[in-house]
């Protein structure tokens, strides 16, 4: 017969422990450098490179339990190597993506990631990473030495050349990340020496002239950074070099960096592998990482980015993320989805901001 007291902690451990607790990840097949997007119905997007070298892609329906059907919607033979598939929704069922394939190409498709259409060039740069802006436009970190970005465009195919920012203080080598600030971009670059902002200056000449882009703040090396773009501006989240903390700053809609603001111990205690960060409309922050060395996938939600929920573990013995990727929609639901480096199962879990905020209070989950 059980005792009250023994009750009594059946009911304390089960408030405590979240819902999406023990969630196993979705496995949406096999390859490398993931993607995913949320449109406005609540639909997720996710894209990868297959190891045969075509893009697969699948929707999910994030109001039901995760099902995914992948199919190969870009199937030419064509290896797109290391350069990862961007995604971008920009309205209910419409899906854009860019794809290094003879040249970057942009793809659409209006059936909710059932069919695409290859809608052109952008341009021949060697991208890294990148993003899709409003209207198809892609902004991509072009691979060459000397940190330099590529505006490409189908309406506008001479924007595709690359535009150098750095120079012998700026390799190739380290982390990058671009977004657009509303219609303005922004490009971020970290090595082992320091991380630099390079904003653009719409008086001093167009995107393709490397005179209108200026090196904002320069802060210290970064061991890894992700960037988020929401309806309250955007957010550059990085763990510093040789230290067990994250930093976040954030660029209002003035164009000025906030000081950064440290994540408190209970957060993240450890160093950091992938990394990952999202915003959603109503401006809250949503930041997944893989600890080291113990390789599980973590996440925690900010209203504001100063305070913090407590973290929740959401998959553990994860080894060798290769690349994660963050979406979420309107009403905070979302999905994240990564894949070990160099190849194998692409995984994908719910996540919802709404969620995490909602267990606050509650004491941190215990340590991955």
């Amino acid at each position: 017969m059980w005792s009250a007291a023994a009750s009594l902690c059946l009911a304390l451990c089960a408030a405590v422990v979240p819902a999406a607790a023990g969630a196993r990840p979705l496995g949406v097949g096999t390859g490398r450098a993931p993607a995913a997007t949320v449109d406005r119905s609540g639909t997720a997007y996710i894209a990868y490179n297959a190891t045969d070298g075509d893009v697969i892609a699948c929707a999910i329906a994030l109001h039901a339990p995760l099902r995914c059907a992948p199919r190969p919607v870009i199937a030419d033979g064509r290896n797109a190597g290391a350069a990862p598939p961007l995604l971008a929704a920009p309205a209910v069922g419409t899906v854009e993506l860019v794809s290094r394939r003879a040249g970057d190409r942009l793809y659409v498709s209006r059936d909710g990631a059932r069919t695409f259409t290859d809608e052109g060039s952008l341009g021949d740069a060697v991208y890294a990473t990148g993003t899709i802006a409003p209207g198809g436009e892609a902004l991509v970190v072009d691979r060459r030495p000397g940190f330099a970005v590529s505006l490409g465009s189908v309406a506008d195919p001479t924007l595709g050349r690359a535009i150098m920012l750095g120079g012998a203080r700026h390799p190739a080598a380290g982390e990058s990340a671009v977004t657009w600030a509303g219609r303005t971009p922004l490009a971020v670059h970290a090595n082992r020496r320091a991380t630099t902002v390079f904003t653009f200056h719409a008086t001093r000449g167009s995107l393709a002239d490397p005179a209108a882009w200026r090196p904002g703040r320069r802060l210290g090396p970064s061991r890894t950074l992700a960037v988020a773009n929401g309806g309250h501006g955007v957010y550059l989240l990085r763990q510093p070099l040789h230290r067990r903390w994250l930093t976040l700053i954030h660029r209002g809609r003035g164009g000025r960096l906030s000081a950064p603001h440290r994540s408190p111990r209970r957060v993240v205690h450890s160093a950091v592998g992938a990394l990952a960060l999202a915003e959603d409309e109503h401006g809250r922050l949503i930041a997944a990482w893989q600890t080291r060395p113990r390789d599980a996938l973590v996440a925690a939600v900010s209203r504001d980015g100063v305070h913090w929920s407590a973290r929740r573990v959401l998959a553990r013995h994860q080894r060798r993320v290769g690349r994660m990727s963050l979406a979420v929609g309107h009403n905070g639901n979302g999905v994240l989805v990564w894949a070990p480096a160099g190849g194998g199962e692409v995984r994908a879990l719910r996540v919802s901001t709404r969620s995490f905020l909602r267990h606050r209070r509650h004491r941190a989950s215990r340590r991955a």
